[in-house]
Parts: structure tokens; C-alpha cells; sequence
């Protein structure tokens, strides 16, 4: 094979090329990988070496260091291993050709409809058959929905009902003018206000048996972070596995996906989603399309509104549909979300409480002094559980 020649191949083809080259035992490796385990005597080793990567890097000015390093490391390749075959994903053949000029002078397309009869990659691989969304409920099952906003959600009187239009202009927009294929929307405040409540409400009326899809970004803080969430780039190890997104996404029913902690999100991340508002599909790493037309996306984050702006980028927050800033609750309305949490405690445990026990528990919170729901919540449990133990129901 020619060492001057680069093969090309198309993203969504490649997963078939894969498994043509396993079934021929030759396998395909990143630079970075190659050579590993390898003696420099297996001159007749035969692989492929899949380039993008190491393209893609070529093309960031802040790596243009390593492209000696890049070189001298194929200088060792080609003299030393005669069967091998060098790949890049279609959309960097000519950035290929450029940076690596010395190497490369022509180019060759990789044309899957002569391989081994192997089934072609579909261009969309739908999550799931059985995907709830709130763009199908019909009018009756809708009014239900926003029935259970308004129970659910203590507090946010405003956001409710900005909430509630635009879940029906999603609606309208998205099944009779094919526009806005997802709904999204972002919510500041401090910890603990109920910001990701509205999604485990949403959720739950579409989906009460499977979790919510949730990507808490606080998890993915390196700079591979995107690799993480979106899976590794084709010829990485793992790279066929699915990504941490599309196995959640996998494991709900629900059209609704929760991105909590967004401000620690890094600049890949921004415009992984500013892909994915604007066309409501995704590309994994390995090239597949993941289609989330009809979702809502709720983004939330500690950042105020003059951080938001900082944090932000401009072309991302143009994408959001609703922007909203949550305080913390007034007194009441702390009282009535652990009245609720109460009830529910009381229901799911079977036992029998007096309107008493009910005062005595709800006494013990200071509602005054603590705004975070999270730790009322926390308060309510471990005096319910304490009202309980202390008159012998448990």
C-alpha cells in the first residue's frame, strides 16, 4: 500500500468499516495507541492508523507545538512497519493533506457498498420507540399536565406561567410548523430553590417508572469532559461504547432531560449544545445521530444574572427559550413544601399520623432561618422518622 496515499472515510460508514477490518483481523488503532505491546521487528504487523484525532489537534493553534512530535513519530512508522494504512474522517482530508504534506500526497475514498454485504450504519439511531413527550399529549392530558405544575411546584407563582405558554408554543411550533425542535430552559438561583424540581415534575407525569435523564456537570470538569459525556473519538480505547449521555437518555421514557450545574461546563460542552438546541440531533463520537426532536432541556446553574451573562457565551444563551432566576421561597411557601414532603412520607409509610404529630414534626423546621429545600427536606425526614420511633410505630 502506498505510504503516500490517506484513506477517507464518512463518519456514519465507519462502524461498518470496523467490523470489516476485525473480520479480516487487521485492527484500526489512533496514532496514539499504535504501537503498544508491538516489537519493532513486526515489520509485517498490518493495522490502520485512524488520524482524525490527531488532525483535529494539528488545526488548534495551542498544539501546533506537537506537530513535530507528530511527524518524527511517523517517520518511525513508516520505516519500520510496512502494512499500514492510514485513515481520516472526510471532513479533515484536506486540513490532513495540509499539515502532513510531507507524508501524504493523494487520497483515496473508503467505499463501504464493495465491503462484505455488511448492513449500512443508519444516519439516525432512534433512542427509543416509546419516548413520552409533552408535544403529543393531547389537549385533555396537557390541562392534566399543568394541573400537576401547579400542585407540585410550591412557589414561582411567575415562572409557572411563563412555563405553562411556552410548553404550548413548543407544542404548536414544533408539530405544525416543524420549527423549535427542542425546548429549552434555563434556570439560575442558589442551591436548593427548587430549580431541578421542574424536571423531576416533567418527568414524572411522562415517566413515573424510569429515572430522569440528568448530566450534572460538577462530573465532567476535565477537558476531556466532552469525550466523556459524547464517547471517545473514533480509534480511542472505548471508543464503541456508548456515551454517559445516550445510556441515560437510554434509561427513560420521558422526553426530558435535566443538565444541572451548567456554569462548570467547558467551552466544548457549549457548543456541543449549541448543535444540539439548534437541530435537536447530536453526533456521538463514533459518528451516530441521536435524534432528541420534541425533548425539554432543563438547564440549571448557581450563576446570578450578571454571571450568567459572563459565563454564557452570547450565541448559546440566544438558543434558550426561557431564561429565570429562582429565589428562595417565602415563609409559607417553605411551610407548604414540607407539609407536602410530610404527607408523602406519611402516605408511602402506611402509618397513621394525628393532626398533632403533624404540627409537632413541622414545628421542629425553622423555616425563618433556612431557605434550602434540600435541608428542610432533610429536617422533615429525620423528624418524622424520630415522631415515629418515639411513639412506637417503628
Amino acid at each position: 500500500m502506498s505510504k503516500e496515499t490517506i484513506y477517507v472515510y464518512n463518519k456514519d460508514e465507519y462502524q461498518n468499516y470496523i467490523k470489516s477490518r476485525e473480520e479480516d483481523r487487521i485492527p484500526v488503532l489512533s496514532l496514539a495507541k499504535f504501537g503498544i505491546g508491538l516489537e519493532k521487528t513486526d515489520v509485517d504487523f498490518e493495522c490502520d492508523i485512524d488520524l482524525t484525532s490527531t488532525v483535529t489537534a494539528l488545526t488548534n493553534k495551542n498544539f501546533q507545538t506537537m506537530k513535530y512530535n507528530v511527524e518524527q513519530l511517523l517517520y518511525q512508522i513508516t520505516e519500520n512497519h510496512e502494512n499500514v494504512r492510514f485513515l481520516v474522517e472526510s471532513k479533515y482530508e484536506q486540513v490532513a493533506l495540509q499539515e502532513l504534506s510531507l507524508f501524504f500526497r493523494y487520497r483515496e475514498f473508503i467505499n463501504m457498498n464493495e465491503s462484505k454485504d455488511l448492513d449500512k450504519v443508519e444516519e439516525e439511531q432512534p433512542l427509543s420507540e416509546s419516548i413520552n413527550k409533552v408535544i403529543d399529549l393531547n389537549k385533555t392530558r396537557l390541562k392534566s399536565l399543568f394541573k400537576t405544575i401547579e400542585k407540585d411546584l410550591v412557589g414561582h407563582h411567575k415562572f409557572k406561567d411563563i412555563l405553562k405558554r411556552e410548553i404550548s408554543m413548543f407544542k404548536f411550533f414544533n408539530t405544525k410548523i416543524n420549527d423549535l425542535p427542542i425546548m429549552s430552559v434555563f434556570l439560575l438561583g442558589p442551591s436548593g430553590v427548587g430549580k431541578t424540581e421542574i424536571a423531576r415534575i416533567l418527568h414524572g407525569f411522562l415517566d413515573g417508572n424510569n429515572p430522569l435523564a440528568k448530566i450534572n456537570f460538577a462530573n465532567y470538569k476535565s477537558e476531556s469532559s466532552l469525550a466523556s459525556l459524547i464517547g471517545s473519538p473514533p480509534g480511542y480505547v472505548n471508543s464503541e461504547a456508548e456515551s454517559d449521555l445516550v445510556q441515560k437518555i437510554s434509561k427513560s421514557n420521558a422526553g426530558v432531560l435535566l443538565v444541572d450545574e451548567f456554569e462548570k461546563a467547558d467551552p466544548a460542552a457549549h457548543n456541543f449544545f449549541l448543535q444540539l438546541l439548534e437541530e435537536g440531533k447530536f453526533d456521538d463520537a463514533m459518528g451516530r445521530v441521536h435524534d432528541l426532536n420534541g425533548y425539554i432541556i432543563i438547564f440549571t446553574s448557581n450563576l446570578d444574572k450578571q454571571n450568567y451573562k459572563e459565563k454564557i457565551p452570547p450565541e448559546l444563551r440566544s438558543r434558550f427559550n426561557v431564561v429565570n432566576r429562582f429565589n428562595a421561597l417565602y415563609f409559607e411557601e417553605k411551610k407548604e413544601f414540607a407539609t407536602n414532603i410530610l404527607e408523602s412520607y406519611i402516605r408511602k409509610s402506611g402509618k397513621r399520623m394525628t393532626n398533632s404529630d403533624r404540627e409537632e414534626i413541622l414545628a421542629k423546621i425553622d423555616f425563618k432561618g433556612e431557605d434550602n429545600l434540600r435541608n428542610i427536606q432533610k429536617n422533615i425526614r429525620v423528624a418524622f422518622y424520630l415522631c415515629l420511633k418515639d411513639k412506637g410505630k417503628i
